[in-house]
């Protein structure tokens, strides 16, 4: 199961030209209880992407899109039971996604 955020951001005072087009970041760190499964647990590894590192036109001047989400590693058996459209389903979305706001 993938959780993914698509967000346009506001660049005014970064070097974009620093910027690279693809980042790994790890919400827990890389070294944790659970030694190598620390890595891999639940909303863990989030992969991060910055299309306009590679085509600038893709945003307006001094903006930038980003897309992350979780690498996979989340349990499809929490949502298994969720009805789409549901009060509950849209709170668990929220919960879910919340470390790729970090």
């Amino acid at each position: 199961s993938y959780l993914h955020l698509h967000v346009g951001l506001d660049a005014s005072g970064l070097d974009l030209s620093s910027l690279q087009p693809h980042y790994t970041v790890f919400d827990d760190g890389m070294v944790g209880e659970g030694g190598a499964d620390h890595v891999v647990k639940d909303r863990n590894m989030i992969a991060l992407s910055n299309p306009c590192a590679l085509d600038p036109s893709l945003a307006p001047e001094g903006k930038i899109m980003v897309h992350s989400y979780a690498c996979g590693n989340e349990d499809y058996a929490v949502w298994e039971r969720m009805e789409r459209g549901t009060p509950e389903y849209e709170e668990m979305k929220r919960e879910r996604a919340e470390p790729l706001w970090r």
